[in-house]
């Protein structure tokens, strides 16, 4: 079966937050994945998980602070580290990095105009490389996340896979791969196909909404079946999430997405 991961911060939102694991084990999933870990009952989650065989996948690394200021470079590392303790405490493999501080509806909180794109690319690789050196020695993946920045998240620096993948080339570092989300690359820059075949070693995870709207596949332009035969063919082994808003239910949006990628 593919290890195929859905994200509780968007199916089941109807439900209390653990309770939507519940619903993700019953349907034949391998895992699920969230955002924020402040505020939840970790222990419950994880028990819940345990008890459910599910795997949490994925979690948010930093919220907070960015890697773009040098004067928040310090709160992002201790930002970082505890993140890492509470993967571990979860069982976690996996953390999601992002460039900019991001608001709770993802919005980015602060552009940093006063720095120009060579600024800011120097800043997230010094960044990056004292965050890897953390994950190595702790045996987790930081998984660097470019975002689109023309609907969702206007003003984020990372937004486009050159200069993602530009970044994970520079710190060179097995510790660091690029979350391939193609519901962001869609918008941004196309060519989804090629681009995985391309850069496949250094994609850690991927996740998956169709354009427009983030739904579930088969509701916009994207095609998914392609996109799930290319994975196979490349015998890609990471996880897919499904980090997408359902366009009717959530079971039908699990449905929708079991019919495609199982």
């Amino acid at each position: 079966m593919r290890k195929l991961s859905i994200c509780i911060e968007t199916f089941f939102t109807e439900l209390p937050f653990l309770e939507r694991i519940d619903q993700v084990a019953k349907r034949g999933f391998l895992g699920f994945e969230f955002w924020e870990w402040r505020g939840k009952d970790l222990k419950e989650v994880q028990k819940k998980a345990r008890a459910s065989g599910l795997e949490i996948a994925a979690i948010s690394g930093n919220r907070k602070n960015s890697l773009i200021s040098p004067l928040e470079r310090e709160g992002c590392v201790e930002e970082v580290k505890k993140s890492i303790e509470v993967a571990h405490q979860l069982d976690c493999p996996n953390l999601m990095i992002v460039t900019n501080k991001l608001a709770e509806n993802g919005s980015v909180r602060i552009r940093y105009e006063y720095m120009n794109a060579k600024e800011k690319y120097i800043n997230v690789i010094k960044s990056l490389r004292e965050l890897v050196a953390i994950a190595e020695k702790e045996d987790i993946l930081l998984l660097l996340e470019p975002l689109n920045s023309l609907v969702d998240h206007v003003g984020y620096y990372l937004d486009s896979t050159k200069d993602g993948f530009r970044i994970i080339d520079e710190v060179d570092s097995e510790n660091l791969k690029l979350l391939y989300d193609v519901y962001h690359m869609q918008i941004m820059e196309g060519n989804l196909i090629n681009t995985i075949c391309e850069n496949i070693d250094k994609i850690g995870y991927i996740h998956i909404a169709d354009v427009p709207g983030r739904h579930e596949p088969d509701t916009g332009e994207i095609n998914f079946r392609k996109i799930h035969e290319t994975l196979v063919r490349l015998k890609y082994n990471g996880f897919i999430g499904f980090e997408l808003i359902p366009l009717t239910s959530s079971i039908e949006a699990l449905e929708k997405i079991k019919s495609v990628f199982m």
